[in-house]
């Protein structure tokens, strides 16, 4: 064997070593960013059933999906986005409501949204936000 084959041995197992690290490193990230997300969705995960199930018939549990930071809801979105497909009639209609409310405009057009004359544009089905970009 000669210099070249082990430099190349040896410039291979090194790439192979880079590439571990850098999959272990990605691996614990998502990890910890799944952690955070579970941790978020923890205290509104009884209000996004409640309103998933139909049980808003005050609007108590929108007022609080409404009151969730923009930064918090960032994470978040995705849980709601998910529960789309569960929820049938005006559950669906009103999850969205509060992801049309909480998209581009932050949370201005859902606190809008609850005063009576608000920039509502009408109801939401659940197929016309499954089919809108991000």
């Amino acid at each position: 064997m000669n210099a070249g084959q082990t430099f190349l041995i040896a410039d291979v197992a090194i790439g192979l070593g880079c590439a571990s690290v850098a999959v272990i490193v990605i691996a614990r990230f998502r990890r910890r960013v799944a952690v955070r997300t579970t941790a978020m969705l923890a205290p509104n995960r009884q209000v996004l059933v409640a309103m998933a199930a139909g049980e808003d018939e005050d609007g108590q549990a929108k007022a609080a999906w409404c009151a969730v930071p923009l930064r918090v809801w960032a994470r978040l979105r995705a849980s709601v986005i998910a529960f789309l497909p569960k929820a049938r009639g005006a559950p669906a209609e009103n999850l969205g409501d509060l992801l049309r409310g909480r998209g581009r405009g932050g949370g201005r057009a859902c606190a809008a949204r609850n005063r009576p004359g608000g920039p509502c544009p009408g109801p939401v089905s659940a197929t016309t936000i499954r089919l809108r970009p991000c």
